[in-house]
C-alpha cells in the first residue's frame, strides 16, 4: 500500500468485508436447507467449524508474514491493492446476479424424503387450516406412515410433519399415539353402515369379507397389530378396543341380515347375536392366528359352511 492510496484501499476492504460477511450467512442458512430435518445442527455446526477454520488459518498466514517482514511483507503490502480491486467488481457482478433468483421462503426448501415422498417441514409458511379438514390431513398421514415405517417406527412428530401440521394440533386432539392410530383404524376398515348389497345374502357376505379381509391385509392391519400390543397391558383400553371392534362387526351384520329377510332370504326369528357374531370372529381369529392375509377360499369357506348355514337354520324349539 503506497500513501497514495490509502483512502481507495479502506473502502475497497470495507466493500469486500463487508460481501464477505454477507456470503458466509446465506452459506450456514444454504447448508441448512440443503440438510434433511434431523441433520440441521450438524449441518449448521459444520459449516462454522470449518469456516472458523478457515478464517483462523488465513489470519496466521497473513499475520506471520506480515510480522516477519522482509520481501515477503513487501511484497503482500504491494500486491493487496491490486487483490481488492479485482474482488470488489466480482463481488458486485454476484450482488447483482442474486438479484435474479427467484424469492422463496427458506423452510419450504428444507424437505425431508421418505419413500419418494417431500415432506415441508415448517407448517407456519402453510395455510391455516381447521375442523374436519385438519383432522383429515393428520388421519391421512397417520395412515401414510403406518404403511410406510409400520406401527413401531410412528411417531407423533413425524405425522405433524407429514400432515403439514404443527405438534401442538396433533396432540390437541389425539393425547396419545394409541388413540390416532385407533382412529385412523377406524376410517380404513369399511363403512359398517352400507354393507355391499349384491342382491343374494351369500354375495353380500362374500363381498364383505372380501373387503374387510383386504383392509387388514393393509395399513389397517398393521394399526391393529401394533394396538394390541399396547392396550393388552390396560384393561379397560382392551375392552374399549373389543367393544368398537364387535360393533363395527355387529352393524354390518346386521344390516346384511336386514336385507335378507326383507328378500325372504332368511327368517328374522333366525337372526341372533350369536349368528350374526360367528363370522366376523372367524375372521378376527384367522388374522391374529393365521396371517394378515385371508384367503378367496378361507373366505368362501366361512360363508357357506359357518354364516349362511347358521342364518338358515331354525332356532331350537321353533316348528316348521
Amino acid at each position: 500500500m503506497t500513501r497514495h492510496q490509502p483512502l481507495v484501499t479502506v473502502s475497497l476492504m470495507i466493500m469486500v468485508g463487508l460481501g464477505i460477511g454477507l456470503v458466509m450467512q446465506v452459506m450456514v442458512l444454504a447448508a441448512q436447507n440443503a440438510a434433511d430435518y434431523r441433520d440441521l445442527g450438524v449441518a449448521t455446526s459444520s459449516v462454522t467449524f470449518l469456516r472458523q477454520i478457515g478464517a483462523s488459518l488465513g489470519v496466521a498466514a497473513v499475520g506471520a508474514v506480515i510480522v516477519g517482514g522482509g520481501a515477503a511483507a513487501d511484497a503482500l503490502a504491494t500486491r493487496m491493492p491490486l487483490v481488492i480491486v479485482f474482488m470488489a467488481p466480482l463481488l458486485g457482478l454476484a450482488f447483482l446476479l442474486t438479484l435474479a433468483l427467484p424469492v422463496l421462503p427458506l423452510r419450504q426448501t428444507a424437505l425431508r424424503h421418505r419413500g419418494g415422498t417431500a415432506m415441508i417441514t415448517d407448517h407456519r409458511s402453510l395455510p391455516r387450516r381447521r375442523g374436519q379438514v385438519l383432522e383429515e390431513a393428520i388421519l391421512e398421514a397417520a395412515i401414510t406412515e403406518l404403511t410406510e415405517v409400520g406401527y413401531a417406527n410412528l411417531t407423533m412428530e413425524r405425522v405433524a410433519i407429514r400432515a403439514r401440521a404443527s405438534k401442538a394440533s396433533v396432540y390437541s386432539r389425539w393425547p396419545t399415539r394409541m388413540e390416532l392410530v385407533m382412529d385412523a383404524f377406524y376410517q380404513l376398515m369399511p363403512d359398517p353402515a352400507s354393507p355391499p348389497d349384491t342382491g343374494t345374502l351369500r354375495e353380500d357376505l362374500i363381498t364383505t369379507f372380501q373387503q374387510t379381509a383386504r383392509s387388514l391385509a393393509g395399513p389397517a392391519g398393521e394399526a391393529i397389530r401394533g394396538l394390541l400390543g399396547d392396550v393388552l397391558p390396560d384393561a379397560g383400553r382392551t375392552a374399549e378396543m373389543r367393544r368398537h371392534s364387535h360393533q363395527l362387526g355387529r352393524q354390518t351384520m346386521e344390516e346384511i341380515a336386514r336385507r335378507a329377510v326383507e328378500r325372504g332370504e332368511i327368517s328374522a326369528d333366525a337372526v341372533t347375536p350369536a349368528r350374526l357374531e360367528v363370522g366376523p370372529a372367524m375372521l378376527r381369529h384367522h388374522f391374529l392366528f393365521q396371517g394378515p392375509q385371508v384367503s378367496e377360499a378361507d373366505i368362501i369357506a366361512i360363508v357357506d359352511e359357518v354364516v349362511v348355514p347358521a342364518l338358515m337354520a331354525q332356532r331350537p324349539g321353533d316348528t316348521g
